[in-house]
């Protein structure tokens, strides 16, 4: 018999989250047919790999933290095929800034649910800014969910101790597999370049905000009410909220029907059939067949399945079905005001209305009450006045 723990698994909703652009399920179907043999030995490498990193990590820095090993292992793996758009010497630092910081501004944000709106928001959107120059890379992806996974499972005193330690080992590591890999890349753009491109009419804020604003909106309904598996509504958030507001639409009916569909695979399969001693054996399982799923509406049947597999303890099949098809509707509900927001609000262009309109008035306020000087010209020489004779 298996002795399992049940925290440690292999979460496919955060592995898809994280490599959505660097799957091998994303290659070409036709290339695929033609290299199935290497595709397999590959797809099966990556499992393993995440497996050994994952319990490696796990049993350094806490099982708690296995969220943390998830979002590294994926960094390493999308580090080898894509970079940051910055400079390679300031990569490392970047990557390593921003593993921690996800550590501790999500632990400062659950000490109290209205101030992590603001620590949230922020957080998030600084997070969008560093992480990329160009967002329809994706690269955010790793950090953001990081972000997500640390905030709804918080922890205190030498657990996040370890935690902080976990995230800074791991950031070198993926620095240093950066370093190896773009070493001979040159970009003129530094960190600090990406702070300053900030600008309202640009796709990264615009995007950066939406992210902000949808998931701050979900942490706050998970904090206020306690729920557990907060990031359920996070990720679905996440794999929702797009750069360009037009990708959304294909995406959400597959999110919802295949909670439907993985629901009831999990409640025959894990629920009735397979013995609780033999859920590794499902997870690995639903893990590898994943890897060969292509399309997005297939990929969410494995991972929701998966998801529900490693939130056994919460309760019966039936209980965890329900929570599940609960928390991605929020987070679908969510993703709704957010875009609505975004197309007929228009809050940035309004903000920026109000800016320009702000502006113009303090010039003209200013170019009444202290008109410019004008050195060139010649002043006004008050008339003399005719000398009278007495």
């Amino acid at each position: 018999m298996f002795d399992f723990d049940f925290e440690f698994h292999l979460d496919l909703e955060h592995f898809q989250a994280d490599t959505q652009a660097l799957a091998p399920s994303a290659m070409p179907q036709n290339q695929r047919r033609k290299r199935m043999i290497l595709t397999f030995l590959i797809n099966l490498g990556v499992i393993v790999f995440l497996l050994g990193f994952i319990f490696l990590y796990t049993s350094i820095f806490g099982i708690k933290n296995s969220c943390g090993a998830i979002s590294i292992a994926t960094s390493i793996l999308m580090f080898t095929q894509m970079d940051m758009g910055i400079k390679t010497s300031h990569a490392p630092f970047a990557i390593t800034m921003l593993f921690l910081f996800t550590a501790f501004a999500s632990h400062c944000g659950v000490w109290n649910p209205f101030l992590g709106i603001l620590v949230n928001f922020v957080s998030i959107f600084l997070i969008v800014t560093f992480s990329c120059q160009a967002i329809t890379t994706k690269i955010y992806l790793p950090f953001v969910v990081c972000y997500i996974f640390n905030q709804g499972n918080p922890v205190e005193g030498r657990d996040f101790l370890l935690r902080i330690l976990g995230l800074l080992s791991g950031g070198i590591l993926v620095g240093i597999v950066y370093v190896i890999t773009h070493r001979k890349k040159t970009y003129r753009r530094g960190m600090l370049s990406l702070l300053r491109e900030v600008h309202p009419t640009s796709l990264r804020t615009r995007f950066a905000l939406r992210l902000a604003f949808a998931l701050t909106l979900g942490m706050f309904i998970g904090d206020i009410f306690h729920l557990p598996r907060t990031a359920w509504i996070g990720m679905t958030i996440n794999s929702l909220v797009l750069p360009f507001l037009q990708e959304t639409r294909p995406r959400f009916p597959y999110r919802i029907l295949a909670q439907f569909i993985g629901g009831a695979v999990f409640f025959v399969v894990f629920g009735l059939l397979l013995p609780r001693e033999y859920h590794i054996i499902g997870i690995f399982l639903t893990s590898f067949f994943y890897m060969f799923a292509a399309k997005y509406a297939f990929q969410q049947i494995f991972v929701s399945i998966n998801a529900m597999i490693g939130a056994y303890a919460l309760g019966s099949p039936l209980e965890i079905i329900g929570l599940r098809i609960e928390f991605v509707l929020i987070g679908a509900a969510i993703v709704v005001l957010t875009n609505l927001i975004a197309i007929y609000g228009k809050p940035v262009d309004r903000a920026k209305h109000l800016w320009e309109r702000h502006r113009l008035q303090k010039v003209v306020h200013n170019s009444h009450h202290f008109p410019p000087h004008q050195p060139h010209a010649v002043p006004l020489q008050r008339e003399k006045e005719p000398v009278r004779k007495s």
